[in-house]
């Protein structure tokens, strides 16, 4: 089975109307910082290693892994506020950012399943404007 089936099987997986309430939330909306971009994780699951794995795995793997810069992050911006509101915030925001390049991320799938120039795409060239 190529990568696109497998894909494509994994895009049909996912319920949408499961984070229907994350729409509305708008609570991170600042420019994160290089070090809580979360391309280069996004890239690593599904496009170098291709594990396709549903948004709450990524969100958590996410979480974990930046926890604390997402501390600085809070001090910074939302001093006050309860971790609970700003990780509702965040997983919002990634959201919206997980479902954007989940469909670049087939665009690819589907090129290098029909078309034999190379493909080169990475995070950091998708962070430059070069998706």
């Amino acid at each position: 089975m190529s990568y696109l089936s497998k894909y494509e099987q994994f895009l049909k997986s996912i319920n949408l109307e499961r984070y229907k309430e994350l729409r509305k939330i708008k609570t991170v909306e600042q420019d994160l910082p290089k070090s809580l971009n979360p391309l280069p994780l996004l890239y690593k699951y599904y496009w170098e290693e291709k594990s396709f794995i549903s948004f709450d795995e990524f969100f958590n793997v996410y979480w974990e892994e930046n926890i604390k810069d997402i501390l600085k992050f809070v001090k910074k911006y939302f001093y006050g506020c309860s971790l609970q509101f700003v990780e509702e915030g965040f997983k919002a925001r990634l959201f919206r950012t997980w479902t954007s390049i989940l469909t670049q991320f087939h665009f690819q799938y589907l090129w290098i399943e029909y078309f034999s120039e190379k493909l080169i795409s990475t995070a950091e060239l998708d962070m430059i404007g070069i998706d």
